[in-house]
C-alpha cells in the first residue's frame, strides 16, 4: 500500500516475477489503515465498538452506582475500547466532532436510570 494525501498512486511491485496486489486500505494490530493518510474509517469504526460496549453494560454504567464509580468504569472501560490506537490517527475537524459527540452520548445516556 502506498499512503499518500495527494490522491491515489499506483505503484509497481514485483517479487520473483509476481506483481504485487496493492490495496486501499488494510487491518493492522486492530486498527485499519488506509491509503488516503486519514483515519475515518477507523473512527467510525471504533465509535460503533464503544457504543456496542456500552450498550452491552447498559445496566452497569446506568444502574444505581455512585456517579464517581460510573466516571472510572467509562474511562478504564469504554474509552479504552474507542481510543485504542489514537495515538497514531490523522484526525480531521470532522473526526475530532465525530469524538466529541460520542462522548456527550456516553456522559448523557450514562446519567440516566
Amino acid at each position: 500500500m502506498c499512503i499518500s494525501c495527494q490522491g491515489n498512486h499506483k505503484v509497481t511491485i514485483s517479487i520473483d516475477g509476481k506483481q504485487i496486489e496493492q490495496v486501499d486500505q488494510f487491518k493492522y494490530l486492530g486498527n485499519v489503515i488506509s491509503a488516503d493518510g486519514y483515519c475515518g474509517i477507523e473512527i467510525h469504526h471504533r465509535i460503533a465498538l464503544g457504543k456496542q460496549v456500552f450498550m452491552n453494560k447498559k445496566k452497569m454504567f446506568t444502574g444505581n452506582l455512585s456517579i464517581q464509580l460510573k466516571n472510572r468504569i467509562v474511562k478504564s472501560v469504554l474509552w479504552s475500547v474507542v481510543l485504542y490506537a489514537a495515538e497514531t490517527w490523522s484526525m480531521t475537524q470532522a473526526d475530532r466532532k465525530r469524538l466529541e459527540a460520542m462522548e456527550m452520548w456516553i456522559w448523557t445516556k450514562r446519567e440516566k436510570n
